[in-house]
C-alpha cells in the first residue's frame, strides 16, 4: 500500500502493478464490504435499510452501486465498466449461512485504487 497523492485524503491507495491484475468484491456480515485478489481491503459501513445505496469506484472506470437489502443480501449493480476491464457479476439467489451476497470479479491491466463511498450515483451515458 502506498501513501495517496492528494493532501489529507483519509483514502487508501494502493500502487503497483502486473500485467493483469483481479479483484473479487463482496459483502459480508451486514456491515463489511471485502475485497479479495490482487488488491485486499474490507470497508465497514453498517446498512440498515434498503434506502442507501453506495458506492464503489475502482480506478480502471468501473463504477458498482451497492446496497443492503431487506432481504440481508448485499445486492450489487455495475453502473459502469472499466474501459479494457472485464467485470463479471455472481448474483446471489438466496440467503444461506455462507452465501448472502453479490460477487462482483474484476480483471483489469491495473488496478490503483479503490473508493467506497455513500454519495449518491448519477450515471451519464
Amino acid at each position: 500500500m502506498g501513501t495517496c497523492c492528494i493532501p489529507d485524503c483519509s483514502w487508501y491507495c494502493y500502487w503497483g502493478g502486473v500485467d493483469m491484475m483481479s479483484i473479487e468484491i463482496y459483502g459480508c456480515s451486514d456491515d463489511l464490504i471485502e475485497i479479495d485478489g490482487d488488491i485486499r481491503e474490507e470497508f465497514c459501513q453498517y446498512c440498515d435499510d434498503d434506502e442507501n445505496t453506495y458506492c464503489i469506484a475502482v480506478s480502471d472506470g468501473t463504477l458498482l452501486g451497492v446496497y443492503y437489502d431487506d432481504e440481508d443480501i448485499w445486492r450489487f449493480t455495475i453502473l459502469k465498466k472499466g474501459k479494457n476491464s472485464n467485470v463479471v457479476k455472481k448474483e446471489c439467489m438466496e440467503e444461506t449461512d455462507d452465501n448472502y451476497s453479490d460477487k462482483i470479479t474484476i480483471t483489469a491491466e491495473s488496478i490503483i485504487w479503490i473508493v467506497f463511498g455513500e454519495q449518491k450515483v448519477v450515471v451519464r451515458k
